[in-house]
């Protein structure tokens, strides 16, 4: 597992999630930013790492395991393609947390 203070944002990296085997390293909110999809619907979900588990509450933890370099978009361009994910993902994570 590539540890936090290793990670560098704004890359893509291959490792394991409940729902992603990908995910985009988010530096100032130390998050990864990651498309998962389930019951026929594509969403943005934010992971936590691996390491803040028992630390800090989420949905899902993203463990990475190498850095995916070739044609990878970046972090500004992820968030301005896929800016209608986010409001679907706060969605999500609002129905997976019963409110």
């Amino acid at each position: 597992m590539i540890k936090k203070d290793e990670l560098k944002p704004g890359m893509w990296y291959e490792g394991f999630s409940r729902g992603s085997a990908v995910a985009l390293w988010d530096g100032d909110k130390e998050s990864f930013l990651s498309i998962c999809y389930e019951l026929g619907a594509y969403y943005l979900e934010v992971l936590l790492h691996e390491e803040d588990r028992g630390k800090k509450k989420a949905i899902d933890y993203f463990e990475p395991k190498r850095e995916i370099r070739k044609n990878s978009p970046t972090l500004e361009e992820f968030r301005i393609a896929d800016a209608p994910w986010l409001e679907r993902a706060k969605e999500h994570q609002k129905k997976q947390q019963g409110l």
